[in-house]
This record gives structure tokens, sequence and C-alpha cells, in this order.
């Protein structure tokens, strides 16, 4: 994750100081790319742990939801178990803006 993010940093500050994108745009793209990738690290961190207490659980991949954060919609992988039975505490169960 850390090689993602430096690579969207370096890629981000040379379009800003090219003048390709301005500062709005420039805060609203980092909040867009960055803000789910640290999300979906902690919710496989949960999940592990999650698995770690329920042997009889598997992980069963993810699937996708859309949340907005300040009206910046943000696609986000969110892992689940095969029974279902594991939510990530990370994100809002019924909401699709993040706080």
């Amino acid at each position: 994750m850390r090689d993602r993010i430096t690579s969207l940093v370096v890629n981000l500050t040379q379009k800003f100081i090219s003048g390709k994108i301005s500062k709005e745009e420039l805060w609203e793209e980092i909040q867009r790319c960055v803000i789910p990738m640290v999300l979906e690290s902690i919710m496989r961190n949960e999940r592990e742990i999650y698995l770690e207490e329920h042997p009889e659980e598997y992980a069963n991949g993810y699937y996708n939801r859309c949340f907005y954060y300040k009206n910046t919609p943000m696609d986000i992988k969110v892992p689940r178990t095969r029974t279902s039975n594991f939510y990530p505490a990370a994100i809002p169960r019924y909401s699709r803006y993040l706080p």
C-alpha cells in the first residue's frame, strides 16, 4: 500500500505543479484515492482478527460499495466471510456517507 500511495502522491504533485489540476482538485483526488486504500486495509485486518476468533469461518472475497465523504464518491471493496456474519466496524452499516 505504501508504494501505491507514494506513486499517487508523486503523480498528483506533478500534475499540481504543472498546473493541470487546481488545489481543490488535488485534495479531492487525495480523498478519493487515499481514504479507500486506508479503509480497505483496516477492514482486511478486521476480517483477519474475526477469522482468528472464528476458526469455522472462511474469507469469501469482497463486494463493492460506494460511499461519500464530503460529497466525494469513493468505491470501496468491503471484505466478507462465507456466512456473512462479519461486518467491518470501520464503515457505517446502513449509510452511504462517511462521518
